[in-house]
């Protein structure tokens, strides 16, 4: 291969320098419609404002949090948990434009400071409940949420844990096709 080939190639290797040019955070969490994503989960909420944020910062972790999970390359994955920070500042405000959901004024708390305890919160479900016959302990991370958002409906659970699951997968296929797990 010649020069102008490995210089092509490389551009094709997943880095530090190009992750946002290979993998699309924001379709992870904010470049989306919550309202119609969690159509069924909002269904009879009485502060659905609230709940969005909460969903909001609970996807953002699950990004990140999958994107460290099915990575081979924890320099990378470092990376990308400091881009899903950065680019959740852009995504709140497009939140607050497109759904009219203020997630500093529904939890009571700055990006910064929210973002840190939540973050905290979910990190400590998944290593208090990690073990080997469930690796991810998703009903209790769920369980978070919905606590987070004050639903006591087993439908809206299961529903929420299935989301989750599904949104875990999706992650795993991209970090797959970018090269960030092999």
């Amino acid at each position: 291969m010649g020069l102008l080939g490995k210089l092509l190639g490389k551009q094709n290797i997943l880095m530090a320098d190009n992750i946002n040019e290979k993998i699309n955070i924001g379709q992870h969490y904010y470049l989306m419609t919550y309202g119609d994503h969690y159509t069924d989960f909002l269904d009879g909420v009485d502060n659905k404002e609230q709940a969005i944020a909460e969903l909001f910062v609970f996807r953002a972790w699950t990004t990140q949090f999958g994107f460290r999970l099915f990575s081979s390359q924890p320099m990378l994955s470092e990376q990308i948990i400091g881009e899903v920070f950065n680019q959740g500042k852009l995504g709140k405000g497009m939140l607050n434009q497109l759904e009219q959901v203020d997630i500093e004024f529904e939890t009571g708390k700055e990006y910064v400071d929210l973002i840190d305890s939540r973050w905290q919160e979910y990190g400590n479900v998944f290593i208090d409940n990690k073990n080997s016959k469930t690796p991810i302990p998703t009903r209790e991370i769920c369980g978070k949420l919905t606590d987070l958002c004050s639903i006591q409906d087993p439908l809206k659970f299961m529903w929420i844990c299935a989301d989750f699951i599904k949104h875990l997968d999706s992650i795993k296929k991209e970090a797959i096709k970018v090269g960030l797990l092999k």
